[in-house]
């Protein structure tokens, strides 16, 4: 039997997306806790860049969880996360260093001339509340990377997790700048699988009392989904995904079939005297 409240989410168009103009701070205060926002980039951006990225050979693929074969996530640029290769985040030279090349060379990755940075900027920026979406540096004037593109090909997923990352060295100053108290995600479907890939969220957060867990650390997936109300969400290319990633529990479910789910994105958050959004990746 189930517990707990419902994950709270709207499912909107873009027409709708002035009704949730202050989305963002709306994720952060719990009053929502997904966003899901469809057809936020037209296919005819997205349409011929999935299968362009969707082979190894197609660009320099880094493999961080390659130690777990369930989670051999494919990632462009170095991800500001904990992975299996580097537990304890990137190291802050190595990821200033990618950043600057993912920003230079976004235009080649995507192989059409499409802005992407501008795009995220704008698509930000419906549910900001007016505030300025920005990319944030560090003291030295190093610019985080805007985004990491996320492959996910037949029989790879993501595990239960949650995604609150400010403890980590490399947040030092964005910790600062930020406000802590969550963290939230986003990213744009590039490529939607053939099956599989969605993303399930739960309402369980990361004070949980009781959490169900295997040896006091790894998530039981079968006591999680027995306890609490899941949600899964599919998206399709285009589509734009918020969610209080630093509060709820979540993970993406195995992808089946020869093609890749493919995202790109990162996080955000509010700044500390919340008249910013900061973004990142």
């Amino acid at each position: 039997m189930t517990s707990g409240r419902a994950i709270k989410a709207v499912d909107i168009t873009v027409p709708q997306a002035a009704d949730y103009a202050n989305g963002i701070e709306d994720l952060y205060n719990g009053t929502l806790d997904v966003i899901v926002l469809r057809g936020a980039l037209p296919s005819a951006v997205l349409g011929p860049v999935g299968p362009k990225l969707d082979h190894d050979a197609a660009e320099s693929w880094a493999r961080p969880n390659q130690k777990n074969p369930a989670d051999d996530i494919r990632m462009l640029g170095v991800p500001a996360t904990p992975t299996y290769a580097s537990p304890t985040g990137p190291d802050p030279a190595a990821y200033f260093a990618q950043a600057k090349w993912t920003r230079e060379n976004a235009g080649r990755i995507f192989g059409n001339g499409w802005d992407a940075v501008g795009d995220i900027e704008r698509m930000l920026g419906r549910f900001s509340g007016g505030r300025p979406v920005t990319l944030p540096a560090n003291a030295e004037g190093q610019v985080f990377q805007p985004f990491t593109v996320r492959r996910l090909p037949d029989g790879t997923g993501i595990s239960l997790h949650h995604d609150y990352h400010f403890p980590l060295a490399l947040y030092d100053e964005l910790r600062a700048a930020s406000d802590t108290s969550t963290l939230i995600s986003y990213f744009v479907t590039v490529q939607q699988p053939e099956a599989g890939g969605e993303l399930t969220t739960y309402p369980v957060t990361q004070d949980e009392p009781n959490p169900p867990k295997l040896n006091g650390w790894a998530w039981d997936i079968a006591a999680v989904e027995s306890r609490f109300p899941g949600q899964a969400f599919t998206t399709r290319a285009g589509d734009l995904f918020l969610f209080a990633a630093g509060r709820c529990l979540h993970r993406v479910n195995p992808v089946v079939g020869s093609r890749a789910r493919i995202t790109m994105g990162g996080f955000l958050s509010l700044s500390a005297a919340r008249d910013r959004v900061l973004y990142w990746s």
